[in-house]
């Protein structure tokens, strides 16, 4: 698992999919994290405050033009390969990329099940930084 993928919500909801506009030139992977930027999306960074959560499909919108489909659920849980032991509560950032997590600075992500480092790491979006709050 080289990307995030839906896990599950703390409310029990089915993932919640809805499609935004794509910003200009940019290319996103399935299971790449999004944020949204004047009406569109574009590939996550660390210390964004409006995370959308996962596109569930690949686009390339280099021409322009193009949407994406994305789990949009508040309280959605998200596993992703990470080769550390986490325990609940640690605070973790967006990788480069979007598609994975990095040591906490900016504190994107709240770690919501302890794992070993062997095992996938459950993560969702800290208050404040989801499109929705």
């Amino acid at each position: 698992m080289a990307n995030f993928e839906f896990a599950y919500t703390l409310d029990g909801s089915d993932p919640i999919i809805e499609e935004f506009v794509v910003k200009n030139a940019v290319v996103l992977s399935a299971g790449e994290f999004v944020n949204l930027e004047s009406g569109e999306v574009d590939s996550g960074a660390t210390n964004d405050t409006a995370f959308v959560g996962i596109a569930v499909e690949a686009v390339d919108n280099t021409s322009d033009g193009e949407s994406v489909k994305c789990i949009v659920n508040r309280y959605a849980v998200y596993r992703v390969t990470d080769a550390n032991a986490r325990t609940v509560g640690d605070t973790l950032d967006l990788a480069s990329g979007a598609l994975g997590v990095t040591t906490n600075s900016n504190a994107d992500f709240l770690v919501v099940k302890t794992t070993s480092a062997t095992e996938p790491t459950y993560v969702m979006v800290t208050a404040g930084n989801h499109w929705l709050d």
